[in-house]
């Protein structure tokens, strides 16, 4: 394994995937029906920026432990769906740290322009945040293509190539990867996003499992395939 050993890839992949589901359930779901509902939601958040916060830092242990997943099974016949998958992880674990951070200020920051605005300057406000707010969304359904769908799906592909990791578990990254790949080109089709918002719920969970399982397998000795 090139790069980071196998004890500190494991360790970022397991707290990756913890801090994930912490962010997760710490960030605000904002359901309103009416956007004007929503922006002042959005303004009035107290959770939204320190969700912000551990979300940045577990995409930071998730990219890196994905790419060091990744990078055990380079060199034998997963090669290729390993550095197409990590390729997947890169690009998407910057997007996602791009989107998050325009979340936590820009949007945030514009909503709150939006909330406090007087009648003359409100629609314009209005319009800026719904700007922001479908930047937002895009970035979201990109990254979610990227990290949650593609990467897993391709470096699950190279551990059944390499049989390096159990079925089981690449069952599980290519069932998730799958399923939210799916969510994020509809997403980026469709204009209500919130319509995915279960089968996201599934295959994000299913990806944090496999995640987690393969950074614990990771700090395994390498088990090499019969030729």
């Amino acid at each position: 394994m090139n790069g980071l050993s196998r004890p500190v890839g494991s360790a970022c992949a397991v707290a990756g995937g913890v801090v994930a589901l912490v962010g997760n359930l710490l960030a605000p779901r904002f359901d309103q029906n009416d956007n004007v509902e929503v922006y002042r939601a959005v303004a009035a958040s107290g959770r939204l920026a320190p969700a912000g916060v551990v979300l940045i830092v577990a995409f930071l242990l998730t990219t890196i432990g994905i790419l060091a997943i990744a990078s055990s099974l380079r060199g034998g016949r997963g090669n290729d769906a390993a550095w197409l998958g990590a390729a997947a992880v890169a690009a998407g674990g910057a997007i996602a740290l791009a989107q998050n951070s325009l979340e936590m200020f820009g949007y945030r920051q514009m909503a709150r322009v939006f909330a406090g605005a007087d009648g003359q300057n409100q629609q314009g406000a209005f319009w800026a945040t719904s700007a922001l707010d479908k930047a937002n969304s895009s970035l979201f359904s990109t990254w979610t293509l990227l990290l949650l769908g593609l990467a897993p799906l391709l470096i699950s592909v190279a551990m059944l190539q390499t049989r390096s990791f159990p079925t089981w578990v690449a069952g599980i990254g290519i069932l998730g990867g799958v399923i939210c790949a799916f969510v994020g080109v509809a997403n980026l089709l469709l204009e209500d996003q919130a319509a995915l918002n279960l089968v996201f719920l599934v295959g994000s969970l299913l990806v944090t499992v496999w995640l987690i399982a393969s950074g614990v397998l990771l700090r395994r000795e390498p088990v090499v395939a019969p030729g």
